[in-house]
């Protein structure tokens, strides 16, 4: 008598993509069942098809209890990013989850420093899209606006401390032609 075992190696819950406001991929799924699973291999793609692995999650192995589970993608491209899990058991068999995709909108050549800063940081359009003009935000970690500047393609912005606090702040630039920027900034 010959039988075949068709259990699947695990029952997955969701899987979801998100950007974070350190401009990386946030990607986190969950289990309900878990036989035999040894690992989760986090893929990533440009093009929906070519994919390659960017981290690796442990398994719970053996689990009838939701699992709960995180990956990041820290060099997400600018453009689609598409992204799946291959569930690799302990026999080597392997499955794939559906794709999710995020759109990552990042204004190349912008660059903030110092970060973390004490008194003064600096916006650098130098090698950034040309813009008509920009609106600059610092947000709390509540999302309440603490600055807005104003710009009219300034090439080095500089901004003051002024009577903020020591903390994370979030930095968002929208540019005249629509694109937004959002960076984490730290005030120390």
């Amino acid at each position: 008598m010959f039988t075949v075992d068709d259990t699947l190696p695990i029952e997955l819950l969701d899987f979801t993509a998100r950007t974070t406001d350190d401009a990386t991929v946030k990607l986190t799924w969950t289990t309900l069942t878990e036989v035999n699973d040894d690992f989760f291999s986090v893929q990533h793609s440009v093009d929906g098809n070519e994919f390659s692995e960017i981290a690796r999650v442990n398994g719970a192995g053996n689990s009838t209890t939701k699992q709960y589970y995180t990956g990041f993608d820290k060099n997400p491209v600018s453009g689609k990013n598409y992204y799946r899990l291959k569930q690799v058991d302990l026999n080597g068999r392997s499955t794939f989850s559906g794709i999710v995709m995020i759109e990552m909108v990042k204004e190349p050549g912008l660059s903030i420093y110092p970060n973390p800063a004490s008194a003064e940081w600096f916006i650098d359009f130098s090698n950034a899209e040309k813009a008509d003009s920009r609106l600059i935000e610092l947000l709390d970690v509540n999302g309440r606006k603490c600055v807005e500047v104003k710009t009219q393609d300034d090439k080095v912005v500089p901004l003051s401390r002024q009577e903020l606090a020591a903390g994370i702040y979030i930095l968002r630039i929208t540019s005249s032609k629509g694109s937004i920027t959002i960076r984490k900034m730290i005030l120390m």
